[in-house]
């Protein structure tokens, strides 16, 4: 098959690139305000419109960021540099297990057509976007290989990827066929993080932008944590609920929503994470506990904020 010269495109991609950090901010603040219906947060009484069962709505959302860079690759001439070809099947390894694997194997609810739509156009440009870059735009040195940032990047991403499939698999088995109680994972990273699946993945992608070391990357990488990070956040707070029987508690545990820490410490970015958003279910007497357990970590920086929720309104330090 003849392949096609591809010319890199660079103000494409600086404003796809610039879009998804923009887009990734909006939709953390929106999310400070509502969570996005789909899995867990479809609603109960009453009806999100047409939906998609759970297997094809994940096979059809993920699999335009498989497809977009596998054509890429193979009906187009890279520009010639050491490792971009393998870098982009690595991004292509994650969604085909997404696509082939995790969408066969989920027991999710059905999803809102408009959220799969979405998804779909989002993966789209996406998988070009990085399929593009790569192949047609990205430079690297004849060092690069032995490069500290590659190595280090992808051990994050296959260290991740390992962490987000066994959280998938802890989750698919939580209940047995036919139960509609709620069940608290346990086990794995679950020990550390209530949302182990989505630090899973938000650490591949942390990993894959440092490997790659690159705008469009990293702009991935911000959204993939402004989109997944407020709902492992969500996840956590109602988990706590759960887990004492009252709805909206949030008890202090040890176990974090995607911040590890050790399991017999209190993680000040847990706290600061919700505050700092506006989260309104972050007790203050967690915050003040926080305060006080990292006193001098918070004297050097802004910190009006959290006096207005403690309700202090002194400007002295903390």
């Amino acid at each position: 098959m003849r392949r096609i010269i591809m010319e890199c495109n660079e103000n494409l991609i600086q404003y796809l690139s610039w879009w998804f950090i923009i887009g990734g901010v909006a939709y953390l603040l929106r999310q400070t305000r509502t969570h996005t219906p789909y899995g867990r947060y479809v609603s109960s009484d009453g009806t999100p419109g047409w939906t998609c069962p759970a297997k094809l709505a994940w096979f059809l959302q993920e699999l335009p960021s498989f497809l977009v860079p596998v054509f890429l690759l193979l009906t187009t001439v890279p520009k010639p540099g050491l490792g971009k070809e393998m870098l982009v099947w690595t991004f292509c390894l994650h969604y085909f297990q997404r696509t082939f694997i995790y969408s066969l194997l989920t027991r999710g609810r059905p999803s809102p057509c408009y959220i799969v739509f979405s998804a779909v156009v989002f993966c789209s440009v996406n998988g070009f976007l990085q399929g593009h870059y790569m192949l047609h735009c990205a430079t690297y040195s004849d060092e690069w290989p032995s490069d500290i940032r590659l190595g280090t990047g992808l051990l994050m991403f296959f260290v991740g990827m390992a962490i987000n499939i066994h959280s998938d698999h802890i989750l698919r088995n939580l209940r047995k066929s036919g139960e509609v109680v709620y069940k608290i994972p346990k086990g794995g990273m679950f020990e550390y993080v209530s949302g182990a699946n989505f630090f899973g993945e938000i650490l591949e992608w942390c990993g894959y932008a440092v490997a790659t070391w690159s705008l469009p990357t990293f702009s991935f990488a911000l959204f993939t944590l402004c989109s997944i990070g407020p709902r492992a956040y969500h996840h956590h707070r109602r988990t706590s609920g759960q887990n004492v029987g009252v709805r909206n508690s949030a008890p202090l545990s040890s176990q974090q929503s995607i911040f590890p820490c050790r399991r017999d410490k209190m993680c000040a970015l847990e706290v600061l994470y919700g505050v700092i958003i506006g989260l309104e279910d972050v007790h203050p007497e967690e915050a003040a506990i926080v305060v006080g357990r990292y006193e001098k970590c918070f004297t050097r920086l802004p910190h009006a904020h959290l006096l207005s929720y403690l309700g202090r309104s002194d400007s002295s330090p903390l």
